[in-house]
C-alpha cells in the first residue's frame, strides 16, 4: 500500500495480522510524470515490490498509534487554548486593564480571581483584592490596583466570558487527555 494521506489506515487496520503488509513511502515510489491512475500506480508499485526495491515504513502498534493521536489531539488543543489566551489578553488591553505588567501570569492563581472578579462585573477595593492576590506576588496591591483600573464596558466583559468559557472547556478537556495519555502509558513506564 502506498501511504498517502489518511486512505490507508482503514484498511490496514482491517486487515493487519492477517496479512504482511508493505507500507510504501509515496515520495520513495513516485511514479514517471504523465497520465496518473489509480491502476496504474497500482500496477507500478507491485513491479517496485516484485524487484524488492520497495523499503515499508515503520507503523507502530495500535497502542502507540493510539497514544500518538491523543498526544496531537493534546498539543491542538493547548494551541487553541493559548489562542483564547491571547485574545483574553487583547480585550484586557483594549479595555485599559494593563494586568500583564503588575502580573508574570495573568492565568495563574492571582490573575484568574482577579479575572474573574472582572468578568462577574464586581467593583474591586483594596480589601477585596488583598484577599484575591496569592503571597506569593511580587506586585504590591497598589500596582495592581492601578492596573485594573480601566474602562471595562458591558462589551468587554461579554467577549472576556465568551473567550473565558472555551479556555476553560479547553482546559478541562486537556486535562481528560492527559488522563488518557497517563493511562496508555503506564505499562511503559519502569518501576
Amino acid at each position: 500500500m502506498e501511504s498517502t494521506g489518511v486512505y490507508w489506515k482503514p484498511i490496514w487496520n482491517i486487515l493487519e495480522g492477517s496479512f504482511h503488509f508493505v507500507l510504501a513511502n509515496a515520495r520513495h515510489v513516485k511514479n514517471v510524470p504523465g497520465r496518473k491512475t489509480d491502476v496504474k500506480d497500482a500496477e507500478w508499485l507491485a513491479k517496485l515490490l516484485r524487484c524488492g526495491l520497495i523499503e515499508s515504513n515503520f507503523v507502530p502498534p495500535e497502542d502507540i498509534r493510539d497514544l500518538r493521536d491523543l498526544t496531537r489531539y493534546r498539543k491542538k488543543l493547548i494551541h487553541h487554548r493559548t489562542s483564547e489566551q491571547n485574545r483574553i489578553h487583547k480585550i484586557l488591553q483594549d479595555a485599559n486593564i494593563k494586568l500583564t505588567s503588575v502580573l508574570s501570569d495573568i492565568f495563574g492563581v492571582s490573575g484568574r480571581r482577579i479575572l474573574e472578579a472582572i468578568l462577574n462585573g464586581e467593583k474591586i477595593e483594596t480589601d477585596g483584592l488583598r484577599k484575591m492576590v496569592d503571597w506569593r506576588t511580587k506586585a504590591s496591591i497598589t500596582d495592581i490596583a492601578n492596573a485594573i483600573n480601566g474602562r471595562i464596558r458591558r462589551h468587554h466583559r461579554d467577549m472576556l466570558r465568551y473567550h473565558w468559557e472555551h479556555m476553560s472547556y479547553l482546559e478541562k478537556a486537556i486535562e481528560e487527555l492527559e488522563k488518557q495519555i497517563d493511562q496508555l502509558l503506564s505499562p511503559y513506564v519502569r518501576k
